[in-house]
Formats: C-alpha cells, sequence, structure tokens
C-alpha cells in the first residue's frame, strides 16, 4: 500500500468511527508531516484496509482519552502529541494483531506497521485528499458574531492585511516560477540553433578544406564533433531544468500555499470558537 493511499484510507476511518471531518484532516495531515524516518517497505507490504480501519480505532482511543484527561478540545493538540499518541496506537495494534483468537482456532493477521516503520518523504508523498479537504466553518451565536466582529474591527484588520500581502507575493512567485521556464525554455532554443548551425559550417569547412589541407580539414571536423556534443548536453541539461526541475518549485509552492491556507482557516475557527465562548 501506498503511503498516500494509507493516509487517505487513515483519515476516512477516521470520520467513518465519529471523529470530526475537520479534527480527522488535522490529526491525519500533522501525522504525515511527523512520520518517524524509516522503511517505508512495511506500509507497502500492507495489503487490507481492515489494518488502516483497527489501526485509526486505537488511535481515536488514544485521542479521546487524551481529550478526557486534560479536558480539551482534539484540535488542540500539537504535532509531537500526534505523533506519540499515532505511535502508540501502531504499537497497540501491532501487538494485538500477532494473534487474533477466533472460535478456539489462533489466526496469524497481517502486521500493521508502527510509525517508527513509515517515512513520509515530501518529494515523493503526496497528501491531497488531506491537503484539499475543506475544514467545516463554525457557527456564529449571536453573542459571538458580535465578539467576532469586534475582533475583525480590531485584529482582524492586520490579519486581512497580511493576507493581501501573501497573496501578492505568491502571485509574484508564480510568475517569476513562470518567467524562469520560459527564460530556459528560449535559451535551449538558442543553444540548439547556434550549436547546430556552428557543427554544419565547421563540417562543411572541414570536409571542403580536407581536400586542399588534410591537417585543417580534420582539425575543423573535430572541432565541429566537439560544437555538436556540447551542444546536446547543454540542450539535456536546459530541458531537464525547464521542463522537469523548474515546476517541481511550482508544485511545491502551490502544496505549501494549500497547507498555509487550510492552518489559517483552522485559525479562524478558532477564533469563531473563542467568540462563541465569551
Amino acid at each position: 500500500m501506498e503511503v498516500k493511499t494509507f493516509l487517505i484510507q487513515f483519515e476516512k476511518s477516521l470520520i467513518a468511527n465519529g471523529f470530526p471531518s475537520d479534527s480527522a484532516r488535522v490529526h491525519t495531515l500533522k501525522i504525515a508531516k511527523s512520520l518517524s524516518d524509516s522503511d517505508k517497505i512495511k506500509i507497502h507490504n500492507m495489503q487490507s484496509a481492515d489494518g488502516v480501519r483497527r489501526l485509526a480505532e486505537n488511535y481515536l482511543s488514544h485521542v479521546r482519552s487524551n481529550v478526557e484527561q486534560n479536558k480539551r478540545s482534539a484540535l488542540d493538540a500539537d504535532t509531537k502529541t500526534i505523533a506519540r499518541q499515532f505511535s502508540k496506537s501502531a504499537q497497540d495494534d501491532e501487538d494485538d494483531d500477532v494473534k487474533i483468537k477466533t472460535k478456539g482456532s489462533t489466526k496469524v493477521m497481517e502486521k500493521v506497521p508502527s510509525a517508527d516503520e513509515v517515512k513520509d518523504d515530501a518529494s515523493t508523498i503526496k497528501v491531497d485528499s488531506v491537503a484539499t479537504s475543506k475544514p467545516e466553518k463554525v457557527k456564529l451565536t449571536e453573542r459571538g458574531r458580535e465578539n467576532y466582529r469586534n475582533w475583525m474591527l480590531s485584529k482582524g484588520i492586520g490579519y486581512a492585511a497580511l493576507g493581501i500581502l501573501i497573496a501578492v507575493a505568491s502571485f509574484v512567485v508564480y510568475a517569476l516560477i513562470s518567467v524562469l521556464i520560459a527564460a530556459l525554455v528560449a535559451l535551449l532554443i538558442g543553444v540548439a540553433v547556434i550549436g547546430c548551425i556552428g557543427f554544419l559550417a565547421g563540417l562543411i569547412y572541414g570536409i571542403i578544406t580536407l581536400f586542399s589541407v588534410t591537417p585543417e580539414g580534420i582539425y575543423e571536423i573535430g572541432l565541429s564533433l566537439i560544437i555538436i556534443a556540447v551542444t546536446l548536453a547543454s540542450s539535456i541539461g536546459l530541458y531537464n531544468l525547464a521542463i522537469r526541475i523548474v515546476p517541481i518549485l511550482w508544485k511545491r509552492f502551490t502544496r505549501l500555499l494549500k497547507e498555509k491556507i487550510a492552518e489559517y482557516k483552522e485559525f479562524l475557527n478558532d477564533v469563531r470558537r473563542e467568540c462563541n465562548e465569551q
């Protein structure tokens, strides 16, 4: 099972077991960021979604126990706490799944990997469904609307200005990446054209000179071969930069922007909750 698939099924299992969708999204996203550095092989060996479901159930029991003890919302847990709860849940599930007794017989089940056996590689793992799932907007009470309006008129203006500044900066970043790609493509075309002209000119001149001054003709032909070799190498490098490497910057920046937007929405939801409680 791919790590992306595992994270998607884990979030769905949390929601299916009564966990609020916004909390499930936040917890899954934080788990994806905090998984320990270890082999991804065991998570790829998971063949059944049942193991993910049982792992989610164990995780929920730890989360609910922690919420009852600390008397706070599940959304308030930090990444370190969530990672520790996930690690304990995975270990509990691993211990329970070694042998499961059913009707007097013992059935050996697939072991669910612990969190220490999974690595979240940001360059290869995409948590699209986690990042794109929309948190539910907290509804305001009558008192909450008044408090929220006061907050918007005081502190909210600063956050709105910051949001506009970030939007402008994001537009500039996207524009720069686009210009960089276009510049690399233009440079690629220029290098290819100049290199081909240099190669053909040297080759033709070398062949003509070969019949009159043989050493000079051989030299010109050899120089033309060097020119075409350098042109090919440069063209391949520029192509990989323009088509493969630079677009990665676009994707990663987009992913970062989505995460920050999700965090900003969660922040606003927290503010709305506080306004309702005041």
